[in-house]
């Protein structure tokens, strides 16, 4: 399988931010778009006696985009406000920049629940031939 270029919903709570919702504590639900690599297994010997370890799976985040917001007594989405979403996406991507290690792990665990669909270009068996 060769990378793929995704998004995933992910829900964020407990942010706050000083100057959009003076200070209010929120919740957030966000799509976040990036790269997935689905890694690689690892290979024991080649016939030169050599190995490799493989790769693990990883996600490479590109952006966000804020798709709904609640606080304790109100909740809107996008289409409500567009305007205050606007802020929100470039207040939740610095957000998302500063625990990126976490975001990326929550959309490979996200990843990793997905059903298994092969690539039309991915190796198979019986397209090896031998000279």
């Amino acid at each position: 399988m060769r990378e793929r270029t995704v998004q995933i919903d992910l829900t964020l709570e407990e942010l706050t931010f000083e100057s959009i919702l003076n200070g209010e504590q929120i919740g957030v639900e966000v799509t976040v778009f990036g790269t997935a690599y689905p890694g690689e297994p690892p290979v024991n010997y080649y016939a030169d006696g050599s190995g490799y370890p493989g790769s693990p799976p990883s996600f490479e985040y590109k952006d966000c985009k804020v798709t709904r917001v609640w606080g304790a007594d109100w909740d809107c989405t996008r289409a409500d406000r567009p305007s205050l979403f606007d802020r929100l996406d470039v207040g939740v991507n610095a957000r998302i920049m500063d625990r990126l290690d976490d975001i990326e792990r929550q959309c490979l665990e996200q990843l990793a629940d997905e059903p298994y669909e092969p690539d039309d270009r991915e190796y198979k068996p019986d397209d090896i031939y031998w000279d």
